[in-house]
């Protein structure tokens, strides 16, 4: 994991309609608006480490007309790690998430959106640690079992999991957040959590999961006459 700062970063900030970003994760942006193209810039030019915060915008429907591009206040900042400029002015970057934060305020001074966020710090694991080891194996034992049963409520296959696997706790919770069909604000709770309480989280998500699949196992043979109906 890297360090993160001690106190409070300015930073670029991208406000994003329907992902929310966790750390140790990449994420594929698109960059549309003149605005955010001069954020690139910024990145290319100015900022060697290629820090961005990656935000979420609030729903229609939780903000007011004067409220058109309100965001919520936790995010993630990360890293650019590659940047693609097209012919007609479009952009692609990679960026890794590194440390979720808190949005203090935002800061003007740039055409691009900016702002004051205080980092958060998480609490180091040791995937040794007893606890760990627990919820670990139940998440990736569910995580399996959906995955081997070719259910659909889990959007990875078997070789995925493996793979997850094999990586440490904290990257394996939060490559699950960000690869689950959630809706948007409940991911966005998620991201809110602890890493222990994240895990937690996906851990019962994934039980739950089980459970309707093995509440409706005994009717697929439904399903597949459907057609006879």
């Amino acid at each position: 994991m890297t360090e993160i700062p001690g106190s409070s970063a300015r930073i670029p900030l991208v406000a994003l309609s329907d992902v929310v970003a966790f750390p140790c994760t990449d994420l594929e942006l698109e960059i549309r608006d003149p605005r955010q193209r001069s954020l690139v810039r910024h990145v290319i030019e100015r900022d060697r480490e290629g820090w961005v915060g990656l935000v979420l915008l609030k729903p229609s429907w939780v903000r007011s007309e004067s409220e058109a591009a309100e965001i919520f206040s936790a995010g993630t900042a990360g890293r650019v790690m590659e940047v693609e400029i097209f012919a007609d002015g479009r952009a692609s970057l990679r960026v890794h998430g590194e440390y979720r934060f808190e949005l203090e305020r935002e800061v003007g001074g740039e055409p691009y959106r900016q702002g004051l966020v205080h980092p958060i710090e998480e609490p180091r694991f040791d995937d040794r640690d007893a606890a760990v080891k627990v919820v670990r194996e139940g998440i990736v034992a569910f995580a399996r079992t959906l995955a081997e049963g070719g259910e659909t409520s889990v959007p990875f296959g078997p070789e995925r999991v493996e793979a997850l696997c094999r990586v440490p706790f904290e990257e394996l919770v939060n490559q699950l957040a960000q690869e689950l069909d959630l809706p948007v604000l409940r991911k966005l709770e998620l991201l809110t959590e602890t890493i222990l309480d994240r895990a937690l989280s996906i851990l019962q998500i994934l039980e739950g999961r089980k459970r309707v699949a093995d509440l409706l196992r005994p009717y697929r043979h439904l399903a597949a006459r459907s057609p006879l109906n």
